[in-house]
């Protein structure tokens, strides 16, 4: 139980882009593969841009989601009910237990 629970929510957190960070981006480099993930630096600056992952869902994609997880139904006393865990301010899961 508590293997599916970690499988969905690290799947959930990678879709989120929870798992999208700098130091990700600049490992990256080293591999010769998703050169259109790199870091690239704005213009003469010290700044970088960090272009949008293909696998991490835009703000509308995640919203369409959490808007479909909170629909969902489930039979009495199966699991917690997904209202709860649902915080579309933050756009997240949140309070999962592992029977959920």
């Amino acid at each position: 139980m508590h293997i599916e629970k970690n499988v969905a929510a690290t799947t959930f957190g990678f879709l989120m882009g929870e798992s999208d960070t700098i130091a990700m981006r600049e490992d990256t480099v080293e591999a010769p593969a998703m050169r259109e993930l790199h870091l690239q630096q704005e213009g003469d600056s010290q700044r970088y841009l960090k272009p949008h992952a293909p696998y991490v869902l835009r703000d509308d994609e995640k919203v369409k989601l959490l808007e479909a997880i909170r629909a969902c139904r489930t039979p009495t006393n199966h699991c917690g009910s997904f209202k709860k865990l649902v915080n579309m301010e933050k756009r997240k899961l949140q309070f999962m237990k592992s029977h959920d």
